[in-house]
């Protein structure tokens, strides 16, 4: 096994940059050595014969009496361990020394799931009144957001709540230490009001002491709706702040992206928010890089799955069919669950491509399981309400639509779209044009298939073909593709026939007028 490539000799240098062998000179020249060697000869002809003679110049018999050399490689391994433990503990790649050699081998570490993203410190939440229920809410408010965020692959979570006794001058102790260990911190306020209690949540930024986010809720004092009602508060904090769109993941791609799998997953985040050609271009080179650097990573697996998806619907991938597409999207989603199977992304990818291929059983199960394992992941929601409404089931689509619009009142644009695409079906086109005009086209461009096809309907030619010039502005292939396009885009339902005849009857109707029409196939 011979290391040639630009990762081996990176993670040579930060070994040597770093303070842990900083005052080992020594051993920093039999790394250098070791990682020349491995480089030219292959890690397993690496031998203690050649480190002994070549490096230490001993002789072959004196090679064979001393012991010099597995003393300095056993402190060298020392030193490593140490590194990782420490100052190269976010490094994805990690050196080490091949068993039955002494060449230089090239590993995924162990820990790359949780290297990269943010570290949430959870509290119990401050007692402002003196009696027992308030402190019981305090104590099981944090418990239930730990239980939802500890389902989340894309946070690192610091509970206090096993170390303290509750009393404010505990609290005020351990919120200290979550201010020395965290990037941000979870905590809230809990006091009495009449009919029930108040409910103050709050995240704060660790190093500029800035309150990002902070909301309040109403808690009744009924004893029997007590823990429902405290657990669906739970429910939104989580959803508002660990969602792809949620406060934390927007905080984290304001600042300067470090390069890491955690940054690939971020773009592939801000890609659901914005289907364009563009986003899914700088999401998919982020992500290959990310599986290829972090392999271990199962929450890029699963977002590369979401690509390939994202190929097979909208083809944005020329070079792949959209089968492939498909297929590469199954095995992403797959390998991310060998990682990690509760992988909840994952599960999610699965679902979506079950829906695709039109395996309804398969896809209502993956679904299940995925609600059921994430309930605070509206985005989820959201996607499975999209399918469920556009199998035929808008009625169960659009409860599971307005349950995760309640979740994330802040939503991507595209939680629309079965709402219209169900006014739009049912003939009631004012209000689908109501609903369109809460979407912005440059975030999610595919409704302007609608807008161009409930002009047509109208029949507003002009406004109906200018919309569908924007759109091939975007698509530049759509013409000539719109049947399959659309049939990808609503695999199951009679949507698809409907845009189709729309704009077709644009397309006849323009070619009336000026002889050329929408370039679009005769069908």
């Amino acid at each position: 096994m011979k290391h040639h490539s630009l990762q081996f000799d990176n993670s040579v240098k930060a070994v040597l940059g770093s303070e842990t062998f900083k005052r080992a000179s020594k051993i920093c020249k039999l790394l250098e050595f070791l990682a020349d060697r491995t480089a030219a000869l292959g890690a397993e002809n690496v031998t203690a014969q050649l480190v002994a003679t070549a490096f230490f110049q001993l002789t072959a018999q004196q090679a064979e009496k001393s012991s010099i050399h597995r003393v300095q490689i056993s402190r060298l391994k020392t030193l490593l361990t140490d590194f990782y433990r420490q100052e190269g503990r976010n490094q994805s790649w990690q050196l080490s020394i091949l068993a039955g050699c002494y060449g230089l081998d090239l590993v995924p570490s162990a820990d790359d799931q949780s290297n990269f993203s943010p570290r949430l410190a959870i509290i119990p939440f401050q007692n402002l009144g003196g009696d027992s229920s308030q402190l019981e809410i305090c104590i099981g408010m944090a418990h239930d957001l730990i239980h939802m965020l500890a389902q989340t692959r894309t946070l690192r979570l610091i509970s206090m709540t096993h170390q303290m006794d509750y009393s404010e001058a505990s609290r005020a102790k351990f919120l200290s230490a979550a201010n020395e260990n965290a990037d941000y911190v979870l905590d809230g306020s809990v006091r009495f009001k009449p009919g029930g209690y108040e409910i103050l949540s709050k995240l704060t930024d660790v190093k500029t002491c800035q309150v990002m986010w902070s909301q309040k809720f109403e808690l009744p004092s009924d004893p029997s709706q007590l823990f429902e009602f405290q657990n669906e508060i739970a429910l939104k904090i989580a959803a508002s702040l660990a969602t792809p769109s949620g406060v934390i993941s927007r905080l984290v791609r304001n600042k300067p992206s470090d390069g890491s799998a955690y940054a690939a997953v971020l773009h592939f985040y801000a890609h659901t928010e914005k289907y364009t050609p563009q986003s899914h271009a700088i999401a998919k080179a982020s992500l290959l890089s990310a599986v290829q650097n972090a392999p271990l990573y199962a929450e890029a697996w699963a977002c590369l799955s979401g690509i390939h998806w994202n190929e097979h619907v909208f083809g944005f991938e020329k070079a792949l069919t959209h089968s492939k597409a498909l297929n590469e999207s199954i095995r992403c989603a797959m390998h991310a669950l060998t990682l990690a199977p509760d992988c909840v992304t994952a599960i999610y990818a699965l679902a979506s491509s079950h829906y695709q291929r039109g395996e309804k059983s398969l896809f209502k199960e993956y679904s299940s399981k995925v609600l059921k394992l994430a309930p605070y992941r509206s985005d989820i929601m959201a996607g499975i309400g999209v399918f469920t409404a556009c199998n035929g089931d808008w009625e169960d689509g659009l409860v599971l639509m307005d349950r995760a619009r309640e979740l994330t009142p802040l939503h991507p644009d595209w939680y629309w779209l079965p709402y219209y695409a169900n006014e739009y079906r049912q003939g009631n086109l004012d209000k689908a044009l109501n609903y369109l005009s809460k979407v912005n086209p440059q975030t999610f461009p595919q409704s302007l298939l609608f807008f161009a096809a409930i002009q047509a309907r109208q029949g507003k030619y002009p406004a109906a073909l200018k919309t569908f010039s924007a759109l091939k502005k975007i698509f530049p292939d759509l013409s000539e593709n719109l049947p399959t396009y659309l049939q990808r885009l609503f695999p199951h339902h009679e949507m698809g026939h409907l845009l189709l005849a729309d704009l077709l009857d644009l397309q006849a109707e323009s070619a009336s007028e000026t002889g050329s029409g929408l370039s679009m196939p005769n069908l």
